[in-house]
């Protein structure tokens, strides 16, 4: 038996489920399948996982994933530290003024 095996998950609403799964000598043919099912509207997302069989030591690692969700992940990152440098010079622009306010009245 071999140690692991290829999973190829889909992503919908949110949550990733199990499609397809491969031998361990099969990561073309997952990554095949996943790729032509990434190519449909049908999911949000695809990635092929590595995958200990039971009774084997080791982690999950992930071979491939969806490169528009990379890219939206990108977008998703970037977005919040736009949002938190915008956050950031507005709370310095009212803590100045908040500053300027009581020296004046000194």
């Amino acid at each position: 038996m071999e140690d692991f095996f290829f999973g190829v998950m889909i992503q919908q609403e949110g949550k990733w489920t199990p499609h397809s799964k491969f031998d361990g000598q099969s990561f073309g043919s997952a990554l095949m399948k996943a790729e032509s099912l990434d190519e449909g509207n049908d999911y949000e997302a695809v990635k092929v996982l590595r995958i200990p069989n039971p009774g084997n030591d080791g982690e999950q690692k992930e071979m491939w994933i969806s490169p528009h969700l990379k890219a939206r992940a990108a977008a998703k990152a970037a977005a919040q530290m736009n949002a938190g440098a915008k956050q950031s010079k507005q709370q310095l622009d009212n803590d100045h003024a908040q500053r300027k306010a009581t020296a004046n009245k000194a």
